[in-house]
């Protein structure tokens, strides 16, 4: 048995080294009665989260709705547009230099 000279709590673990409450090194007990470690009732230590502050609340479907993705525009019309002028011009181009 051992005890803690500065707070004089007694530890049947013959194991320990120092205080559990004050970290001081424990001492050996002249007394051999039995006697249990000591159990500090100390309040559950909780952990305050902080508040959540963002302007940003991602929106959350409700029960039963599709997510559906937005359409994305298609860039095709301008893409047909240049293939046609070009077309013209290099078509053009060839029949200009077949007929000279």
């Amino acid at each position: 048995m051992k005890y803690c000279p500065s707070c004089q709590i007694k530890y049947a673990d013959d194991d320990l080294r120092f205080c559990l409450q004050d970290g001081t090194g424990l001492l050996d007990y002249a007394d051999n009665a039995p006697a249990p470690t000591v159990d500090w009732s100390e309040k559950e230590t909780v952990v305050r989260q902080k508040p959540v502050t963002s302007a940003f609340e991602p929106s959350r479907p409700t029960q039963g709705a599709r997510f559906e993705p937005e359409a994305k525009k298609s860039n095709a019309f301008p893409a047909i547009i240049v293939t046609v002028v070009v077309m013209c011009v290099v078509f053009g181009g060839i029949i200009a230099a077949w007929k000279m």
